[in-house]
């Protein structure tokens, strides 16, 4: 169990951080992938008849995916005007490869570390699962400390808390994959990408 708990601080406590110091060499995206890699590993070691894929999204998931969306185009244009729709506008280059790539390269990872493997590996480490789903959620959002911004800190706590709740529901990891995905192009397109990466400053 100690073991474990060593796990779990350097992968969702020391690793943010250190991402957030700038104290790691090359992109966040390869500590991403390592990370899920490493998830991949442990839970093939132990669960081999695991995976990825899951049942369609539900009628109530998409019109959640159609308000939350519609909420965060409504959010930029009031809370940071100078910013909505500035990205395809300025940067339609970067607003397209984020639209091919920021699904697979960014979510999926997220999603498989922060849900399928957080849930499945940590559930031992907590009394209830409350306190397992407030860690989860707690966990998602501080991970977003190394953009150096309470902005991105606080969508991410937002969106951890749908994130999670999505995937304890569906027990699944593609529909939250698919939510996921779409609220990301969503808050990129509206502008509010320039609080999630430094290449739009």
């Amino acid at each position: 169990m100690r073991l474990r708990w060593l796990e779990w601080c350097l992968l969702f406590l020391c690793l943010p951080l250190l991402l957030f110091l700038n104290l790691l060499p090359f992109s966040k995206f390869v500590y991403l992938s390592l990370a899920a890699l490493y998830a991949l590993s442990v839970i093939l070691a132990c669960k081999p008849d695991f995976t990825v894929t899951g049942q369609p999204l539900t009628q109530q998931t998409a019109l959640r995916i159609v308000l939350v969306t519609a909420s965060i185009f409504l959010f930029s244009r009031l809370a940071f005007p100078n910013h909505f729709l500035s990205i395809p506008a300025l940067h339609a280059k970067i607003w397209l490869m984020i639209l091919l790539f920021y699904p697979l390269i960014s979510v999926l990872p997220q999603e498989f570390v922060y849900r399928r493997f957080y849930f499945w590996r940590y559930s031992a480490l907590f009394p209830n699962s409350i306190l397992l789903l407030l860690s989860n959620i707690a966990m998602f959002s501080f991970a977003h400390i190394m953009y150096g911004n309470m902005v991105a800190v606080f969508l991410s706590m937002l969106g951890g808390i749908l994130f999670a709740r999505s995937y304890l529901q569906s027990g699944r990891l593609l529909p939250v994959w698919i939510e996921h995905s779409l609220y990301g192009i969503a808050i990129f397109t509206s502008g509010l990408g320039h609080f999630f990466t430094s290449v739009l400053s």
